[in-house]
């Protein structure tokens, strides 16, 4: 797509956005990220203008547009004048918008919007409470360690995995409050909340880690997650589990291999 004009490149992502409201195809976000690329005027312009539109497809394709508008340098040079347009997007009727939003806020790095942020935790679209769990990533402040710790819990598996992502791998913070909520997780009936929930217990090195984790490697789904944690924690009582993954577990055998070295070790 480089060899397209900016207004070449628009007009595409605007018709694959048409094409599918749910903005979700690849072709789409091919277009959207080769405007990324892009941080011209024209690109902001059309971006911010579409973010005022009365049209659902095309306020979600301003913001994501704007979320990464110059991602290249990380100069993001549209910041500031985007800031507040997004977080009037956080109050759109649509759940699709306000999720865009979201998403474009935590690419900006928007801190500052931390308090509208939160405040969407508790909406009835499981689907925009998975964007705030998105959006919170990387956060330690300790209103967002809160509301990801409450989301932890919610009823809705993607959001639970996400908000479990965040609190276990993307911050370094390490209280009894965020170990509970890990250490509730750690048997979540959701593979992959689960497995999210091990490797953070297995990071701050909770006790708790090491039944649980024997009991996930002992379950029907394993993936890489449940034997890099094992890995990691390196406890010989780990090793029935592993060894016996041998004779099924074909995800990364080099990886159980290692996994089995070190708790031998």
């Amino acid at each position: 797509m480089t060899d397209r004009t900016n207004e070449e490149l628009l007009a595409l992502a605007l018709q694959l956005s048409r094409s599918d409201p749910s903005c979700e195809t690849q072709e789409r976000w091919d277009a959207v990220t080769a405007l990324h690329a892009r941080p011209d005027e024209a690109v902001a312009k059309a971006a911010l203008g579409w973010c005022e539109s009365r049209d659902m497809v095309e306020r979600t394709l301003g913001a994501d547009i704007l979320g990464q508008l110059g991602y290249g340098d990380a100069a993001f040079p549209f910041r500031a004048v985007s800031l507040p347009v997004l977080e009037k997007l956080l109050r759109d009727p649509e759940a699709q918008v306000a999720k865009a939003a979201l998403i474009a806020l935590h690419h900006l790095g928007a801190h500052e919007s931390l308090s509208k942020i939160i405040a969407l935790a508790d909406h009835e679209s499981a689907d925009l409470r998975q964007g705030v769990a998105f959006a919170l990533l990387s956060q330690s402040d300790p209103a967002a360690v809160r509301t990801l710790i409450a989301l932890s819990s919610d009823s809705d598996s993607q959001v639970r995995d996400w908000a479990t992502f965040g609190l276990g791998s993307q911050i370094d913070d390490d209280t009894p409050e965020i170990r509970d909520a890990l250490a509730d997780r750690a048997r979540d009936p959701d593979p992959a909340t689960r497995a999210e929930a091990l490797s953070g217990l297995v990071k701050r090195r909770d006790p708790r880690a090491l039944e649980a984790l024997g009991s996930a490697l002992r379950s029907d789904f394993v993936g890489t997650l449940e034997v890099e944690a094992a890995r990691d924690l390196g406890d010989p009582a780990l090793l029935p589990d592993l060894e016996s993954l041998r004779s099924w577990w074909d995800v990364d055998p080099r990886l159980l291999e290692e996994a089995i070295e070190r708790c031998r070790a």
